[in-house]
């Protein structure tokens, strides 16, 4: 991992020129009514979408780096994006849910979405396959003008770099600590693919696919049709409203108040927006 790693780091820092390009505006307004249904609650959320982006593209593990300033988000593993994709990204979020081979751009649609409404001063995408054709890479500007094309050097692997508009203030002032890692610590535990996370694994660095409950009086766990999680019975009587409900191993808020055991599951399409769980 350590390798592979540090190659993305050093692509994502020199990306080299294009050997071929076009310039396009990544347009929003025919998407405006889906967009709204796919609001975050809270915008730094889109951390998590990228998260489910990259397990459903198949990622066998995946690397976050985020600041204030900045974020790096890479994985490696699975689907890369290709050009169209990328460049009629928003149409995606009109796709079917249940076809697994594009639901990796429908969570990256969400993604940039909410990062494009903070306006970073660049949010670079960078996506391949290992050869020259199958390798693309997407700048973006602030007012959403890009450049796409095809890079002078292949690259394995997909990886996405933003850098943040912030203040003097706020850069004097905040704390190392940000939203977007309280998030991946909070709502990640269960993710089926390791996570690397400033530089240290708080999950692990292997592969989980069984989930264990701990003080749990029964538990029955399953992983069948893309559905992964666990069906348990607290030890003792759970208080109202204890059951969570997971998507991808990102876990929602408390539902339903006679809700007296836990499950988790995979695969579950849905709308990560206000008023959204289902």
């Amino acid at each position: 991992m350590s390798a592979q790693l540090d190659s993305i780091l050093e692509r994502s820092r020199s990306p080299g020129r294009f050997v071929e390009r076009r310039r396009f505006t990544l347009s929003r307004t025919k998407a405006v009514e889906k967009l709204r249904e796919f609001t975050l609650r809270r915008p730094e959320e889109y951390i998590l979408e990228l998260v489910q982006a990259a397990v459903f593209a198949g990622a066998r593990w995946i690397a976050i780096d985020v600041s204030k300033e900045r974020l790096f988000f890479a994985w490696v593993g699975g689907r890369n994006f290709t050009a169209d994709q990328l460049q009629n990204v928003f149409d995606y979020l009109f796709a079917d849910r249940t076809a697994t081979e594009t639901r990796h751009v429908v969570q990256l649609a969400v993604a940039l979405n909410a990062l494009l409404q903070r306006r970073p001063k660049l949010l670079r995408i960078e996506s391949g396959d290992g050869t020259s054709p199958g390798t693309v890479r997407m700048d973006l500007d602030r007012r959403g003008k890009g450049v796409l094309g095809q890079p002078e050097d292949p690259f394995q692997g997909s990886y996405l770099v933003v850098e943040f508009t912030t203040s003097w203030f706020t850069r004097f002032g905040a704390s190392g600590f940000t939203v977007e890692q309280g998030l991946v610590e909070e709502r990640c535990l269960y993710c089926p693919v390791p996570i690397l996370l400033n530089y240290r694994a708080p999950f692990g660095y292997h592969t989980r696919r069984k989930i264990e409950v701990f003080g749990a009086r029964q538990a029955t766990p399953f992983d069948l049709d893309g559905r992964r999680g666990v069906l348990a019975l607290p030890a003792r009587k759970a208080r109202r409203g204890a059951a969570l409900r997971h998507r991808r191993g990102l876990g929602h808020d408390p539902a339903g108040p006679r809700a007296r055991s836990l499950l988790l599951a995979t695969g579950q399409a849905h709308a990560p927006g206000r008023g959204a769980q289902r």
